[in-house]
């Protein structure tokens, strides 16, 4: 019973590993669908336009192989020795304008080599901008150079990863021109090749994805690999080491994979939970598996050491902002008012080619615009205009900021104003009707007992004269003497009333 009970466990559990294997399958079909923003059925071609060996000869436009041409060179890639090559990626769509829309979408395209027989030199970017992206049809071409890789001497392959923002996809191109280090292996036509060594077995990276366009920094993602045996012998003991660059670091779970053994031509499916630093620089960060395994050949176990390196491109959070605009509620017809605006960059990463525009009808001064240039992490300022206008009315427009992130992307930031213009009060002038008395300098006075220019405008009356003066003292004067003449009589009926009281007393 006991043993039963076992070999059920043991069925269950392999069931449960196998549907989990399965539903991990479909999740990578999936992801890897959304990642390549481009149908299944799209087909790729790809060519080289020209190939250059050496510095000197890329520099003299001294190639050793052109597309189309039948002259033939002596110059060939030999190990250690660097080589350029113009590249043409050419992808075909069912509708002319699958193709268009792909084209507008990734205009902003790079690529990155991190597979195959060619390394980038530390000093030397690991990542070149493609020169061109067009559409003609249902083709949309993409044109690359690649410049100062270097030839490791085996193998003849070149391999990158094509991507921008919203599409990422692995490729590798035969490089026929290389010339290998180990001397050739022979072939089954040979009479007597049992002499020749079994062919070194290679383990590769086959195919990649670690979701949509990119990586956000401060964000945590998945990076599914698929590893193949390339090769008809099987290879075992093999380690599989993630080597990652700063800008990522593993999130539970070890750099370092064991697996017993890959058959020929087998597959091995692994994920990796990684985190993107918040400080990472928007750029292509490039991984490395690093393989260590064994395979046995000719009754001898040999061991083997490799590498492939991958590129996983990184994107920075937008944070530029640009404060509310602030408005008077109304203004004058022929007032000026100082529009600031100000902005601030809160993100890691600097904002490029910053400018603005002021946009509206029925400005006094139209086209007002500012470059500022480049903005740094943290870096605050404004942009100044003016609002004027000669007509009443509603004055409506809207300032225009436009930007460029650290990935390269073009923004648009829109501030709408609106502002009602008030006319200005004309004076209004009384125009002086009825009686008018005219004096002798011309000016005279309204009904309105307002004082009138010659010219028809109120004016302030002139000064009294001294004769003004001596009526008025006059006036005063006579009140005064009035005043004294009523207090004397008083005082003398008052003094009459008090006598004749007395002598009625006295009888």
């Amino acid at each position: 019973m006991r043993k039963k009970a076992t070999r059920i466990i043991c069925l269950l559990l392999a069931v449960l590993m196998v549907m989990g294997t399965v539903t991990w399958l479909i999740t990578l079909i999936a992801s890897a669908d959304t990642l390549t923003d481009a149908k299944a059925d799209t087909s790729l071609s790809y060519s080289l336009e020209k190939v250059y060996v050496g510095r000197g000869n890329a520099q003299k436009d001294a190639f050793c192989y052109e597309k189309g041409s039948t002259t033939k060179t002596a110059y060939k890639i030999r190990s250690g020795y660097y080589a350029d090559f113009d590249l043409n990626v050419v992808m075909t769509f069912e509708t002319e304008d699958e193709a268009e829309r792909f084209a507008e979408k990734n205009s902003a395209m790079k690529i990155a080599i991190d597979s195959g027989s060619f390394t980038v030199d530390k000093d030397v970017p690991s990542t070149f901008a493609v020169t061109e992206v067009d559409f003609d049809g249902k083709e949309v071409s993409i044109v690359v150079d690649v410049d100062r890789v270097r030839y490791g001497g085996k193998g003849k392959t070149l391999g990158f990863t094509l991507y921008s923002e919203n599409y990422s996809s692995a490729h590798s191109i035969s490089i026929s021109q290389c010339e290998e280090l180990e001397p050739s292996l022979g072939t089954d036509d040979d009479d007597d090749n049992s002499s020749v060594s079994a062919p070194t077995p290679y383990v590769i990276v086959s195919n990649y994805n670690f979701g949509e366009g990119s990586v956000m920094a401060g964000q945590e993602f998945t990076l599914n690999l698929a590893i193949k045996n390339t090769s008809s012998i099987k290879v075992g003991n093999m380690t599989m080491t993630v080597v990652t660059p700063d800008a990522f670091t593993l999130v539970n779970s070890s750099n370092t994979v064991y697996i017993e053994n890959l058959a020929a031509n087998d597959v091995f499916q692994h994920s990796i939970r990684m985190l993107t630093r918040a400080s990472a620089d928007p750029e292509p960060a490039v991984v490395e598996i690093v393989f260590d395994y064994q395979y046995v050949a000719d009754g001898t176990r040999k061991d083997v050491s490799r590498s492939e390196k991958i590129a996983i491109p990184v994107s920075q959070r937008d944070r530029f902002e640009v404060e509310e605009l602030s408005l008077p509620q109304q203004l004058w017809v022929g007032e000026e008012y100082d529009l600031e605006v100000k902005y601030i960059n809160k993100g890691r990463s600097t904002v490029y080619n910053l400018s603005a525009a002021l946009v509206g009808e029925g400005l006094a001064e139209s086209n007002q615009s500012e470059n500022v240039g480049n903005v740094e992490s943290g870096k605050s300022g404004n942009v100044d205009f003016f609002l004027m206008t000669d007509m009443p009315g509603t004055l409506s427009g809207k300032v225009v900021i436009t930007y460029e992130d650290a990935n390269m992307n073009e923004k648009t930031i829109e501030l709408p104003y609106s502002i009602e213009v008030m006319a200005m009060e004309e004076p209004v002038y009384r125009d002086p009707m009825g009686d008018i008395v005219y004096n002798e300098d011309g000016s005279y006075y309204g009904p309105d007992g307002i004082l009138y220019g010659p010219d028809g405008m109120p004016m302030a009356e002139k000064e009294a004269g001294w004769q003004t003066w001596a009526i008025v003292g006059a006036c005063v004067l006579a009140g005064l003497a009035a005043l004294l003449v009523v207090r004397k009589k008083r005082k003398a009926a008052r003094l009459l009333a008090e006598l004749e009281e007395d002598n009625n007393e006295d009888f």
